[in-house]
């Protein structure tokens, strides 16, 4: 499948640079290292050499293209590696209306931590465990862009699953995760067509999106398989409707996500998040700001230890400069209300030189108690460096 992608994907990129109007090329390559500072499993440090190719531009004034291709390999005796077609489109617009066709990455939601309606794309947990990043997601998309409403329509035609990385991979489980035996509740597998429309706009300082899906959930649950000891993953159907808001008050901006789950063979649910960011005053010479995060999370799937962040807290300070080295740092946490658990994470980019990036990150769990959903994860703690070279 991972092939027929690449195919279809280069010859796409053939065909729209031999009709562009105007296009710009850009992205990086690199090495990037994790170290799974007191894992059990026996994968302790992964190498892996990464890249990105992106492009955008125009094939006629009303039809445009965009591409971004990150791909990923290991180079140590832990050989994994994928590729991602995260955004390969053509795009045809006017004044009022969008249709996209190819992959495309959408993103919803106003928190910082964890996001409750972002509900279109796979999550990317290769590169990123806190599922910021998003795997590229094929669909047919039709928008309406109004002067105070929007609204947005996706068939998505294909499922993408959540990539494990072999079962080599440490995932904070307990147990090593087969992704390659993947199972689903749709007798179509991944081939199940999923549908999602979002409604949006803004009234007054009050910036609103109502989101609706129809498919196949992008989290799965884990079922045991006693024939190899591995944890299977399942992906369950169902339907979502949630609502997603913030508002803008001086230096502070209000964020609402809530949502109400049904799935097809469980008991529905809903989670909600709720939180702050303020904006600090500048440095003195102007060069950087300093922001601050205060989250809640709340899930009614309560006494369910099989579901993370039911009561939880999450509390981050960023502070970004604006010079040559545009460093960015930022040290933040979710504690569990009930059970004591903490997830404890560093983050630190910046430059070296005008196209060399710098990253290093570092991840600490603490679960002392076994109802916490991140029990296991307390042998997870990890740090990663990733150098790359942008061009």
């Amino acid at each position: 499948m991972k092939s027929t992608i690449l195919k279809l994907t280069t010859a796409f990129i053939v065909t729209c640079s031999l009709n562009v109007q105007s296009a710009n090329i850009d992205g990086f390559f690199g090495l990037d290292t994790v170290y799974f500072v007191n894992t059990e499993f026996a994968t302790k440090e992964i190498y892996s050499v990464i890249g990105e190719v992106r492009s955008r531009g125009s094939i006629t004034d009303n039809l445009d293209y965009e591409f971004r291709l990150y791909g990923q390999k290991g180079i140590s005796d832990y050989n994994e590696g994928y590729f991602d077609p995260t955004i390969a489109k053509v795009t045809w617009s006017n004044s009022s209306f969008r249709y996209d066709v190819g992959y495309d990455l959408v993103y919803w939601g106003v928190t910082e931590g964890i996001n409750i309606v972002n509900v279109i794309n796979q999550r990317d947990q290769i590169r990123d465990y806190f599922l910021k990043q998003g795997l590229g997601q094929s669909m047919i998309s039709a928008s309406y862009l109004g002067d105070d409403i929007n609204l947005e329509t996706y068939i998505l035609p294909k499922f993408e699953e959540l990539n494990f990385g072999g079962t080599r991979r440490p995932w904070g489980l307990g147990v090593p995760v087969d992704g390659s035996q993947s199972t689903y509740e749709s007798d179509k597998g991944k081939r199940h067509i999923d549908y999602a429309a979002r409604i949006s706009g803004m009234i007054g300082e009050l910036e609103y999106g109502i989101i609706y899906f129809d498919g196949t959930y992008k989290k799965s649950i884990y079922r045991l398989d006693e024939s190899t000891g591995f944890l299977v993953p399942h992906y369950i159907l169902g339907k979502t409707v949630g609502l997603d808001a913030q508002y803008i008050s001086g230096s502070n901006i209000y964020k609402l996500e809530i949502a109400h789950f049904t799935p097809n063979s469980f008991k529905s649910y809903v989670s909600f998040a709720v939180g702050v960011e303020r904006v600090l005053e500048t440095s003195l010479n102007g060069s950087g700001e300093s922001t601050v995060y205060f989250e809640y999370y709340y899930d009614t799937r309560q006494n369910d230890n099989s579901v993370a962040f039911q009561n939880d807290l999450f509390i981050a300070y960023k502070h970004s400069t604006y010079n040559a080295y545009d460093i960015e740092t930022t040290i933040g946490g979710i504690v569990d209300v009930e059970f004591g658990g903490l997830i404890g994470t560093f983050n630190m980019t910046g430059k070296i030189s005008r196209n060399l990036k710098l990253e290093f990150e570092l991840i600490y769990f603490n679960s002392i108690k076994t109802q916490d959903a991140l029990f296991y994860s307390k042998h997870f703690d990890q740090a990663s460096l990733t150098l790359s070279l942008h061009y």
